[in-house]
């Protein structure tokens, strides 16, 4: 079940542009039926193919809806929904977190600025344990940094959090960005390990693939 919101074609674009959803389109006799998913969110939007005719209508203004539409956005329309929607350049990175005996947790924290130098949206994060103890799990914080006038002594969210299993190099797909909106370089994306009741010594990495 999706809340549907009907739109104007300037916002549609604007929202989903803003949103980094993907474009779909059903293209009917006399008029292109535009939609977009943001989770739970449908947005929709229709463009008239040909003058329809209606009293008071805008066909002047339509015209160059449906030029825009069909010279920016059909031919990149309708792609699958499962991959990110984000055309940019995809950079690959492993970061490496040691936790020593008897210390209880351990912090992978990549700065967006100081690591990528741009925005960034999360496409990929696989765990790759190399040590590892039943009852180990991790999860994602996103931090403000000091100056922007956002809570800096409180994470802003958290989210995948996953139990990693017990199994030395065990490693999988845990976090696939669909579609996430862009990380901005004024946070700090952190990966908290907790250790379970087993406190020696864990080694573990972090593979994280971004679109910038």
């Amino acid at each position: 079940m999706f809340d549907l919101i009907t739109l104007d074609y300037p916002q549609f674009i604007n929202i989903v542009t803003k949103k980094k959803a993907r474009i779909q389109y059903l293209e009917k006799e006399n008029q292109y039926c535009l939609f977009a998913y943001d989770g739970p969110i449908k947005y929709y939007t229709c463009i008239y193919k040909q003058d329809p005719k209606i009293d008071n209508f805008d066909w002047v203004t339509e015209q160059q809806n449906l030029n825009d539409f069909e010279s920016k956005y059909k031919s990149s329309a309708n792609r699958p929904i499962g991959i990110s929607p984000v055309e940019g350049e995809s950079i690959f990175k492993s970061f490496l977190l040691e936790i020593l005996d008897n210390q209880q947790q351990g912090i992978i924290e990549i700065d967006i600025a100081e690591v990528y130098g741009k925005d960034i949206e999360l496409r990929r994060v696989r765990p790759r344990p190399i040590q590892a103890k039943m009852g180990d799990k991790v999860h994602f914080e996103v931090w403000a940094k000091e100056g922007y006038g956002l809570p800096t002594d409180v994470p802003l969210r958290k989210f995948g959090e996953t139990y990693l299993e017990g199994g030395d190099g065990w490693s999988g797909l845990w976090y696939e960005g669909v579609g996430t909106a862009q990380i901005p370089q004024i946070f700090i994306l952190k990966l908290i390990y907790d250790k379970g009741t087993d406190l020696t010594y864990r080694r573990f990495y972090l593979d994280v693939e971004v679109i910038i």
